[in-house]
């Protein structure tokens, strides 16, 4: 398809006449006429002209701005277009008795910068200060043909008059002399001509229209002695900005030297600065995270201001570099299920924490996936909503300390953690529902302390060395849950208030030793309803010790365990239907025992 040719379909969009002839409008952008692109309307302008000719029996037009409806007796439409973005326009004819043609459509896409100059090797390698080499990237989702391309020094050398093509936001690499100067990272082409050490200005242009530069004079970033690379932090944003490039940082780098060391750069792959959230400076004002780059790198601590949110879109990847997250605002990792949000560590050892502390405002992770960090914590007040997302081969997983400090969890997967998977101390509350609990590697799988828990609906299953629920002077609440296969107690409620309605707890192969129990209660209240408790062959299934008031045991089974429900001295239960408890241990007094 040509670059101004628009389509048509046959959507119809109402009236009564909805099958009478009328021709759908002749769409198009006479702009597109000179597209940057080989495979569609890309153009280096955010002012836009639409038109299309007058469709006979038409009383209007009804147009479909990327989703924004309106009505138009023109046949013409100016608009501005977001920098660096896709847009859509659809017309529809429609005659005076609403009868309506088919659509038309006519896709643009803008980039004011559609290449960039991305990076710059003017010090050469550790392998030679010959070896120079310089980085181009598309800035976007087209292919681009370079053959009108050139890049010229200020001071005439070196001067490239491109060729071949560019693929969507790729990186292409030009090597002075051979292909050996990055050994193996493919040139796109070979250059002859020294960049000057003491400084130059690089031109990218088109038809001799420029299109980039770099800041004119004496580089300003890149070393000399460490032959570390001159990066750009971003390529949507000016080149001739000397703040907008930096030095590689020296953790992050691509491709080795002719004489086969590590290149202290990054060619042919995203930049080490370009993965530094708001340049590594502290967040201060509302910033938002886009999938423009390929990932993000957390190195150190990043605060994100009190008055700030920060905006983290579907499909963005941050990974912690022995790094930490301080959210006094907000943050919002809102995802989707195709386009998760990616939290992990940039190295396979567990790494990175979030703290939400003292924020003013909610923080939320929507379709987030985090995998081999440490935890994230609600702090000081802080308050947190995590849905339908997933924590893998986390050291911990979620935890709120402190008074008002609150988690709300939904339809979230937890796996493989180590430490408490659910963290809840001196005050914070945290409700889960709809959620698992799995394999948990060490601790307990929840853990409550001097706190609060509401759990519902969700599985535990799979405790190596730890109790399902461990709770200590707190308040908890667990209805319609199961929780199974712990190594040790599955509920251990120590001096806790507790209600337990509609749950199963079960026994299985990693609590068949002797003195591992279902629920055991010491001291506190508790009141258990409903409630399923089999399995712990070797133990017990419900054990009371100390309790403020007797354990009230309604409905439910306890069945097949060594001993059904056991009171210690000091201890007593009511058991409202004691038919209930049966098949325990080897006769029918292992059912209820008063030791």
């Amino acid at each position: 398809m040509a670059a101004d040719e628009a389509t048509t379909d046959g959507e119809v969009v109402g009236g009564a006449g909805a099958g009478a002839a009328m021709a759908a409008p002749a769409l198009s952008v006479p702009q597109c006429a000179l597209s940057l692109a080989t495979d569609g309307c890309l153009l280096a302008t955010t002012t836009v002209r639409f038109e299309w000719s007058p469709v006979s029996g038409a009383n209007h037009y009804l147009t479909n701005k990327n989703g924004e409806y309106a009505t138009t007796t023109n046949t013409t439409l100016d608009l501005t277009i977001k920098d660096f973005s896709d847009y859509t326009l659809e017309v529809v004819a429609i005659g005076s008795d609403s009868n309506a043609s088919a659509t038309s459509t006519q896709n643009v896409s803008v980039a004011t910068i559609p290449i960039a100059i991305n990076e710059i090797a003017w010090m050469g390698t550790t392998a030679s200060l010959n070896d120079e080499w310089f980085e181009i990237k598309n800035n976007t989702s087209h292919t681009l043909d370079l053959s009108q391309w050139a890049l010229n020094a200020k001071d005439g050398t070196p001067n490239v008059a491109m060729k071949g093509t560019i693929d969507p936001h790729a990186y292409i690499i030009f090597e002075r002399t051979n292909d050996e100067t990055v050994k193996d990272v493919l040139a796109h082409a070979t250059t002859t001509g020294a960049l000057n050490n003491g400084g130059d200005q690089l031109t990218l242009s088109r038809d001799s229209v420029i299109f980039d530069q770099t800041p004119d004079g004496a580089w300003v970033a890149g070393a000399t002695s460490t032959r570390q690379t001159m990066e750009r932090y971003s390529s949507r944003e000016s080149g001739t900005d000397p703040s907008n490039w930096g030095t590689n940082l020296g953790y992050i780098k691509n491709g080795t030297d002719a004489a086969g060391k590590p290149i202290e750069g990054t060619p042919g792959a995203q930049n080490s600065v370009s993965t530094l959230i708001n340049k590594g400076q502290d967040i201060t004002s509302n910033l938002t995270l886009t999938p423009d780059e390929e990932r993000y790198v957390v190195p150190n601590q990043l605060w994100v201001d009190a008055s700030s949110t920060l905006v983290i879109e579907p499909g963005v990847t941050i990974q912690f570099y022995s790094g930490e997250m301080w959210v006094n605002g907000a943050v919002l990792a809102r995802g989707t299920q195709e386009n998760p949000v990616i939290f992990n560590s940039f190295s396979e050892k567990r790494d990175g924490d979030f703290w939400i502390d003292n924020a003013t405002g909610t923080s939320t992770f929507e379709y987030a996936h985090f995998e081999n960090m440490n935890n994230v914590f609600a702090v000081d007040g802080g308050v947190l909503e995590i849905s339908d997302s997933e924590f893998v081969n986390t050291d911990g997983g979620v935890s709120a300390y402190g008074k008002n400090s609150r988690v709300f969890i939904e339809n979230t997967r937890f796996a493989s953690s180590t430490d408490d998977t659910i963290g809840v101390y001196n005050g914070g509350v945290v409700s889960i529902a709809s959620s698992t609990i799995e394999n948990q590697i060490d601790d307990d799988a929840i853990g409550v302390y001097y706190s609060s828990l509401i759990m519902s609906s969700t599985t535990i299953d799979g405790v190596h060395d730890g109790n399902g629920i461990g709770a200590y002077y707190s308040l908890v609440s667990i209805a319609s849950s199961t929780v199974s296969n712990t190594e040790s107690d599955a509920l251990w409620l120590s001096n806790s208030t507790t209600t337990i309605a509609n749950t199963v707890v079960q026994g299985g192969v990693l609590n068949d030793s002797d003195g591992v129990s279902g629920i055991s209660i010491d001291g506190g209240m508790a009141a258990i309803t409903n409630t399923a408790v089999s399995g712990f062959t070797g133990g017990i299934g419900i054990a009371v010790s100390e309790p403020k008031e007797p354990v009230v045991i309604t409905g439910g089974e306890v069945t097949w365990n060594a001993v059904g429900v056991a009171m210690y001295p000091d201890g007593a239960a009511v058991v409202s239907d004691v038919s209930s408890v049966h098949d325990n241990g080897t006769s029918e007094s292992d059912n209820i025992v008063a030791w």
